[in-house]
């Protein structure tokens, strides 16, 4: 019984052992309705790669001016400065997450950080139309929307690894439970070995 006991555990923690390994190398394994790391690879650097184009439409505005001249609030200067800087974090992050695909925290990070951008744009849009001129605006609204189709993907994604995640961790603790049943079910050893 003892042996039984000691192999049982062993497998527990070499299957444990072999899914935290694939995690933390990058590697995630394939599991059956989560898109493949290749293809949010894909889609990961195809959205960095658009949202370096983000920028010129950034920088061809001017919060400042619409404070100083038109009497715009001065939130969108804030914001302004925070698209920018949320820009290069956004891409950062993405190069980070296209080299680990399977961990659920950075997938969070990207997702939350792109909705984030998502908004800043969108209100700098607005006060483009306002203060500023429809062209402006229009570009801004673009990149905005450019964006949404890769978002909604990553999001699916996203959806998929935290469910799989979590199936995995429930496998793993219907097999520590399996494992505890079986070793306090087995009889307590009275005699103890001589040595």
């Amino acid at each position: 019984m003892k042996t039984l006991r000691f192999f049982g555990a062993l497998l527990l923690l070499g299957a444990l052992h072999t899914y935290s390994w694939a995690q933390s190398s990058g590697g995630s394994p394939q599991i059956a309705g989560v898109e493949n790391s290749a293809q949010v690879k894909t889609t990961v650097r195809n959205l960095a790669s658009e949202l370096q184009q983000a920028k010129a439409p950034l920088t061809a505005i001017n919060p400042q001016q619409w404070y100083d001249v038109k009497g715009a609030p001065g939130t969108y200067i804030t914001q302004w400065h925070q698209a920018q800087t949320e820009v290069d974090s956004c891409v950062r992050a993405l190069s980070h997450f296209s080299n680990n695909t399977g961990d659920l925290a950075e997938a969070m990070d990207v997702y939350f950080r792109l909705e984030m951008l998502d908004t800043t744009l969108r209100s700098l849009a607005d006060g483009a139309a306002r203060y500023a001129d429809a062209n402006s605006a229009g570009q801004l609204s673009a990149v905005a929307a450019h964006n949404f189709n890769a978002r909604e993907r990553l999001r699916d994604y996203l959806r998929e690894l935290a469910t799989s995640v979590q199936q995995d961790y429930k496998l793993a603790d219907a097999e520590a439970q399996r494992c505890r049943a079986m070793i306090s079910r087995e009889p307590a050893n009275t005699k103890r070995s001589k040595n």
